[in-house]
């Protein structure tokens, strides 16, 4: 899944002056196992109207582990005011651009606290697709263990644990290259 998180997240998520919040560490820590985080390009627009120099760098240096929105939308002529209303200023915009990411259909849910963004995601239909910290948790939480329930005999371990020497793949050796693929594209991967 492909999860875009506001500045508003990705800021105290990063900063390290501040204590981290039980509820981001949560976030990041469920969603960092099987789901790809990503920064929309505006989040370092954003940030770099920052004043305060110093904190603006170790904030911005943070951004790159993270992967960006890659290409993300633009809005046509007039799709902005028609869609969510003419921006009263550079957060509007940049709210409204990465709303745009989630109704163009780049991720599959936004992270936001920005209760305007939640408004707006309301008004063009894609409230369940925009969470705040909580909801994504609460969502992550229930996806992780659905997947462990529908096979409850599978046991989900590390691929280097398992001896592919066992039986079981000896078929799948005799037919494939099978020992090179699964360390090449499966453990490595």
């Amino acid at each position: 899944m492909r999860i875009l998180l506001d500045t508003n997240i990705f800021i105290p998520l990063e900063d390290s002056s501040v204590n981290i919040s039980n509820a981001l560490a949560d976030l990041n820590r469920i969603a960092s196992r099987k789901h790809l985080l990503l920064i929309h390009p505006a989040t370092a627009i954003d940030l770099n109207r920052d004043k305060d120099e110093n904190r603006k760098h170790k904030i911005i240096a943070r951004l790159n582990k993270y992967q960006y929105l890659e290409s993300p939308p633009e809005f046509a002529e007039g799709e902005e005011e028609a869609l969510l209303g003419s921006p009263k200023n550079d957060n509007d915009r940049i709210g409204n651009i990465i709303l745009l990411a989630v109704k163009k259909n780049c991720v599959h849910w936004l992270v936001t606290q920005d209760e305007g963004i939640h408004k707006k995601a309301k008004r063009i239909g894609e409230q369940e697709r925009v969470l705040t910290v909580d909801q994504a948790i609460n969502a992550l939480s229930k996806t992780e263990s659905q997947e462990l329930n529908i096979y409850p005999s599978i046991k989900d371990v590390p691929c280097h644990s398992l001896d592919l020497k066992n039986s079981f793949f000896n078929s799948l050796r005799e037919a494939y290259d099978f020992d090179n693929w699964f360390i090449e594209i499966i453990c490595l991967a």
